[in-house]
């Protein structure tokens, strides 16, 4: 055999040899690989079942629940309540509807009810109603009350409150009229001239005060009587007894202005008192008993109010939709 043919017989086995051995490794180098990637697979499957996870979910946001002043409806003898967006939309709208920094402003018309007519003007939580009577008197009507009267208004000056309300009454001789004007409540009677005070009769309170003028109280139960200068204030309790006290007249009725100032008063009574306003609930046995003196805005939100609370008592107070967690 010719020397050269050895040598290519030599090289093409020589090859062969090195492709063999390459094979080899290659095929044990996949095998290492498939090895090291199920050791991999078992050990990441085995940290992710017994690895204690941390699940980042991000807390819902609390919604910026916001006084409604547009809140409420008017009811004329007892038909349907309508509320105050209806009025604006009525042709022959016996009231005449508008809306003036952060209050709605309630005027009767002079094709206004008849004398035959109840009127009741409802206010809904967070409503704020200035009611201009056809005498001249002012009524600022506060959330979640409600005030009724008759259609011969200037001939029956009597008016029935739930709520809270502070009244400018009219001077008689002003608006040319000989009848004394009344507020009713649950527990009293309010006579008065031409006076300017606030009563709050809701929830087993009822109080009044006087920052002008003089009326007279008579409890309803008892009979008694009491006479209120300026600067007074009279509470009646379920049996009939007034108990009067000099008051700041301004601490009761600042949230005509759209303030609301609660010196040393306990934590449900303040989240009470707001309910009236927020649409937000609570249970009343679980508050904190805590005492706060607070300066508050109602055009602010609830949550930014809740926070100056909790920031103030160092309180843990969540707000869950509508509800108050304590």
């Amino acid at each position: 055999m010719p020397l050269n043919d050895r040598e290519d017989i030599k090289k093409q086995t020589f090859d062969r040899i090195l492709t063999t051995i390459s094979r080899k490794k290659r095929k044990k180098r996949l095998l290492n690989g498939a090895i090291l990637f199920f050791v991999l697979s078992i050990c990441s499957t085995s940290l992710y079942i017994f690895y204690p996870r941390s699940i980042n979910i991000s807390p819902p946001k609390s919604e910026h629940i916001y006084a409604d002043i547009t809140a409420g409806d008017i009811t004329i003898s007892g038909s349907r309540p309508m509320s105050l967006a209806e009025w604006e939309n009525n042709k022959n709208k016996p009231f005449k509807v508008s809306k003036k920094k952060d209050m709605l402003i309630i005027e009767q018309t002079e094709s206004s009810t008849s004398e035959f007519d109840d009127v009741v003007l409802r206010v809904g939580v967070g409503g704020l109603y200035k009611v201009l009577l056809k005498d001249g008197t002012i009524v600022f009507l506060n959330s979640n009350s409600e005030l009724s009267y008759k259609g011969d208004f200037l001939k029956n000056r009597i008016l029935t409150l739930k709520g809270e309300a502070f009244f400018e009454v009219a001077k008689r001789q002003q608006a040319d009229i000989k009848q004394e004007f009344i507020v009713l409540t649950d527990k009293q009677r309010i006579a008065v001239l031409g006076t300017k005070f606030n009563v709050l009769s809701r929830e087993g309170a009822e109080q009044t005060v006087l920052t002008e003028g003089s009326i007279a109280l008579k409890s309803i139960k008892s009979g008694k009587n009491k006479l209120l200068v300026p600067g007074e204030m009279a509470m009646l309790d379920d049996q009939g007894s007034i108990d009067k006290t000099i008051a700041i007249t301004e601490d009761y009725t600042s949230w005509k202005d759209g303030n609301l100032y609660y010196e040393n008063k306990s934590l449900r009574y303040i989240l009470s008192d707001l309910s009236n306003i927020y649409p937000i609930h609570f249970d009343p046995n679980k508050v904190p008993n805590r005492n706060f003196t607070l300066f508050l805005k109602r055009d602010r939100s609830f949550s930014e109010i809740l926070d100056l609370i909790k920031r103030s008592g160092n309180l843990n107070i969540t707000l869950k939709g509508h509800e108050l967690i304590f």
